[in-house]
């Protein structure tokens, strides 16, 4: 994911290098706990990076080859301000006429199951993504190409490919309960036993099966209810969606980056106020002329019936 983060950056105009090794840093000085400068580079002991600034429009970044988990996504997601985009935490979709409709949530609501029986269920849908899409201040959805993240009560909804690879299902069995029974190894991480299994697109679905792009038309609005109340879709008020499309994005992609994102602020290579600022205008903007509805799930769903009711409302 690191590669396809900087090679997304580079198309971006952004000079990028990812080298799978850590620098020295016998200099620097440790200024917030955890996080060391020394004028040009900031190294994160705790996650075991160091970004570099390589010139103006560009940067070296160094991670650990194993445990390094650096916030690449975050200098992504600036750069993509720069051009008047953004991301939404949200599942997205296009139908004819390059119309996408796009299924905002917080996480584990559900937009994985959602947006693979709708592709299932309609041949004509191309998925634009199920976790993250790009928004630009025009009204135009793009890709994000984050991996499907697979968790064990996916597997149903992924039957034809375990078929074909019986050895990730066995990880996957294996990961789950593993996790039930608390136990995690650096070991098992290297044999990809883990909890998500992470999946690329393209394994799952043929690429005429992946949009390049869709005008946004119509907001689904997740929400999931702790009831067992039956499935409705209401209209939803514009201000509220946004509100919390903004929130959710704070939420996951800043929420695991916090600490990273007020050092790369505090040294200048990130400005997370302006950027907040910048975030909340392009979502305003893209999704001024556009239809709003929520989605309300019972606590357990059938996406079966759901997806076939969603798209009867699409098509109206």
């Amino acid at each position: 994911m690191d590669e396809n983060i900087a090679l997304m950056l580079q198309k971006l105009g952004v000079k990028v290098s990812v080298l799978h090794r850590l620098p020295s840093i016998n200099h620097s000085r440790e200024i917030i706990e955890h996080y060391f400068f020394d004028g040009r580079m900031m190294f994160s002991k705790q996650k075991m990076y160091a970004i570099e600034r390589n010139d103006e429009s560009g940067f070296i970044v160094y991670t650990h080859p194993r445990r390094g988990n650096p916030p690449l996504e975050l200098l992504y997601w600036a750069q993509l301000l720069k051009k008047n985009m953004t991301f939404i935490h949200a599942a997205g979709v296009v139908r004819a006429k390059e119309e996408a409709i796009i299924f905002p949530a917080w996480p584990e609501t559900g937009k994985t199951s959602l947006t693979i029986t709708l592709l299932k269920l309609d041949q004509s849908l191309k998925l634009l993504g199920d976790d993250m899409v790009i928004l630009s201040a025009d009204g135009v959805v793009y890709p994000y190409p984050r991996p499907f993240a697979v968790y064990r009560y996916h597997m149903p909804l992924f039957l034809q490919y375990f078929q074909r690879h019986p050895l990730d299902a066995f990880r996957l069995n294996l990961a789950s309960f593993l996790n039930r029974v608390r136990i995690h190894s650096r070991i098992l991480k290297a044999f990809r036993i883990t909890e998500p299994l992470w999946i690329p697109y393209s394994r799952i679905f043929p690429g005429d099966r992946i949009a390049n792009k869709g005008k946004i038309k119509k907001v689904y609005y997740l929400v999931k209810t702790s009831s067992k109340s039956d499935f409705r879709i209401i209209p939803g008020g514009k201000e509220k969606s946004i509100e919390s499309m903004y929130l959710c994005l704070i939420y996951d992609l800043l929420g695991p980056f916090f600490q990273d994102a007020i050092a790369l602020t505090y040294f200048g290579f990130f400005n997370l106020f302006d950027d907040l600022r910048t975030h909340y205008k392009i979502l305003e903007e893209g999704l001024r002329e556009v239809e709003h509805y929520q989605v309300i799930l019972p606590y357990i769903s059938n996406f079966n019936k759901v997806a076939i009711k969603l798209l009867s409302h699409v098509g109206k």
